[in-house]
């Protein structure tokens, strides 16, 4: 489970689209659109929106949960002072977990979210 202050809540959410486009910005690809902008050093928070073009609510709520996973797997690696917000796409059902990850982990990299990879030899030269 996400920690609860990294969690978007409903009033951040609203307050994330009643602000102007202009501070927001997207990134797409097949599975996810990812809806994200900078915060003045705050923690990252997040969200995911699955409407009712992927399904009916069984399917919405494997596709939330599915995202969930994926990305707790992953948020050690995104940097803080952003809010990001994915929204599933229809086609992100019949994904498999490999592509899912995948299609995540290009969104962050393209949004500049993601923290720089520590390779093999520079954990061994800490």
């Amino acid at each position: 489970m996400t920690p609860r202050g990294k969690r978007m809540r409903s009033g951040q959410l609203r307050d994330f689209f009643a602000d102007s486009a202009v501070t927001r910005f997207r990134r797409s690809n097949a599975l996810l659109t990812l809806l994200y902008r900078m915060t003045d050093g705050r923690p990252t928070c997040t969200a995911f929106i699955v409407s009712k073009v992927v399904g009916n609510a069984v399917e919405r709520n494997r596709v939330k949960r599915r995202l969930r996973a994926t990305y707790r797997v992953q948020q050690r690696q995104v940097r803080e002072g952003f809010e990001l917000v994915f929204l599933a796409r229809a086609t992100v059902v019949t994904a498999t977990p490999a592509e899912v990850t995948a299609s995540m982990l290009s969104l962050l990299h393209r949004a500049e979210a993601r923290a720089p990879c520590q390779t093999a030899t520079s954990r061994r030269e800490s």
